[in-house]
């Protein structure tokens, strides 16, 4: 399956203003194919284009960000 997850921060819980910043996803994931990632850093927000068997390893996949950035994730088909 084919999710949209849309993540966003606060400029004070930033990860670019920490000098030993802490990611907001978990890079490690084996369950979650990134296909891609997009940033806008002004506006604080991150846009993933991720694959995986279930919405549960999308869960797990943003599970180190969940007490410093919101995550609005949809599932998603490729539209031909």
């Amino acid at each position: 399956m084919l999710f949209i997850g849309i993540q966003t921060h606060t400029p004070t819980s930033c990860p670019l203003n920490n000098k030993k910043p802490e990611p907001l996803w978990d890079i490690k994931n084996k369950k979650v194919v990134v296909k891609n990632i997009y940033a806008c850093p002004p506006g604080h927000v991150a846009y993933f284009i991720l694959e995986a068997e279930d919405f549960s390893a999308i869960q797990e996949f943003f599970a180190p960000g969940t007490t410093r950035s919101t995550v609005e994730i949809k599932p998603v088909i490729e539209a031909k």
